[in-house]
């Protein structure tokens, strides 16, 4: 048994789901479409984001991945093996380089840590000394090796989604699938989480599939994303395209909730707004949608165009090593000027709406 395998930075597939459709038949016989032709590609050594509301198909698709449920139609392939063609001998192999996590964490309760991490190890052809190193360098990784004598009562619920990680990895997977692994647990320990589920990727060089609804989630360290709505895939892209340029009216309410723009409505619109215009000026709204842009774009175009620029929200953030996000303002000045404006931006690339 190895301590950690070297980080893979290839970009071939490790999954890839082909037009795959998966019904199920209630007791009264009625058919429901979990999935509906869903088409999606996982690279090897990335960490993938499936998003969607409650009811959108997320677990069915990776009891799929890990062949706990298998497709009315369509093809799943794992590792370059099709899930469909495999034997049950040959399925249990392929699930053993699959690790899985959960909400609620599945700890054994009568067992301390050491030995929930043990478990996996239990039929390996391994000494008793390489599985314990095993369980210790895990122990380790997600830090805990002071609590190994402790039990899942007396752990906090991010510690119990640490023991979880390990006891996942205990096998050496070259997949980790994460269903709503962060749902149950409050944001500063999610953050946790998430940091070491980065660095387990980083690290060994584990594909991580993480389920959620959590659009930040999703932002926090996925570098793909699919977005599931009723069985159907409406957007997939990487995080940045996505979050800078969101097509789906869903995707669009995800992003949402991580951004202080949809806040907007409060201000302008209603009754008794707090932010009224007059009749020259004009609500903009600037959103970066392209990488490799740090320039300082409110300061250039009211030095350069004689602009007054009131930034009324603004929400800019690091994804992938470049801004996202955007700012809406009051911009006060001629028409010719703003209009000027708003090309100079254009030129650059920048996504510009005049809301009002």
């Amino acid at each position: 048994m190895t301590d950690a395998a070297e980080p893979t930075t290839s970009q071939e597939p490790i999954v890839v789901i082909n037009s795959v459709s998966k019904v199920f038949r209630n007791d009264e016989g009625e058919q429901k479409a979990a999935l509906d032709n869903v088409s999606l590609t996982i690279k090897r050594g990335g960490i993938y984001g499936i998003i969607g509301l409650s009811g959108a198909g997320k677990s069915t698709l990776i009891r799929l991945i890990n062949g706990i449920e298998s497709a009315t139609s369509g093809t799943v392939t794992v590792d370059g093996l099709e899930i469909g063609d495999l034997s049950g001998r040959e399925l249990r192999e392929l699930r053993t380089q699959i690790g899985m996590i959960f909400q609620q964490f599945n700890l054994m309760p009568s067992r301390n840590v050491f030995d929930n991490v043990l478990f996996p190890l239990k039929g390996m052809k391994a000494t008793k000394e390489e599985k314990t190193q095993r369980v210790e360098h895990l122990l380790n990784l997600v830090g805990l090796s002071e609590k190994r004598d402790a039990y899942p009562s007396e752990l906090s619920g991010g510690q119990q989604q640490r023991v979880a990680i390990a006891r996942a990895l205990a096998r050496e997977p070259k997949i980790l699938l994460c269903d709503e692994a962060t749902s149950a647990l409050d944001p500063t320990t999610t953050k946790s989480i998430l940091h070491l589920l980065q660095e387990v990727n980083q690290t060994l060089g584990i594909t991580i599939v993480i389920v959620t609804h959590q659009m930040s989630v999703v932002k926090e360290i996925c570098g793909e994303v699919a977005v599931l709505d009723t069985g159907k895939l409406v957007e997939q892209g990487t995080v940045y395209q996505v979050f800078a340029d969101p097509q789906a009216e869903l995707t669009k309410s995800f992003i949402n909730t991580t951004s202080n723009i949809g806040k907007l409505s409060e201000l302008v619109d209603g009754p008794n707004p707090l932010v009224p215009l007059n009749g020259s000026q004009r609500l903009v709204s600037i959103k970066y949608v392209k990488k490799g842009i740090f320039e300082p774009l409110v300061s250039t175009i009211s030095r350069e165009f004689n602009i007054d620029v009131n930034i009324l929200l603004s929400d800019v953030a690091v994804v992938d090593q470049n801004p996202i996000g955007g700012v809406i303002g009051v911009w006060s000045g001629t028409d010719d000027d703003i209009q000027r404006a708003i090309e100079y931006l254009k030129d650059r690339q920048i996504k510009v709406e005049v809301l009002k």
